[in-house]
């Protein structure tokens, strides 16, 4: 368990890759996160989905158009 303070959301739907869904009723705002020494800010949506600490879904990358991936 983490420290991080957590704001409760109207309960949302969220579809993954393999099809499931799952439901989350809140988001950590503000959440500073560090990437390949880069330093970031996002609100992130809390999933309960082991063994991930974070997840960057298409609106994240639709939000930083300058990042590339492959």
């Amino acid at each position: 368990m983490t420290n991080i303070p957590l704001i409760p959301t109207q309960p949302k739907r969220v579809k993954l890759a393999n099809g499931n869904t799952i439901t989350t009723d809140s988001m950590a705002a503000n959440m500073k996160w560090y990437c390949q020494g880069h330093t970031m800010t996002s609100n992130m949506i809390v999933l309960d989905m082991q063994p991930y600490d974070a997840i960057l879904g298409y609106d994240w990358l639709e939000a930083h158009p300058q990042m590339t991936f492959d």
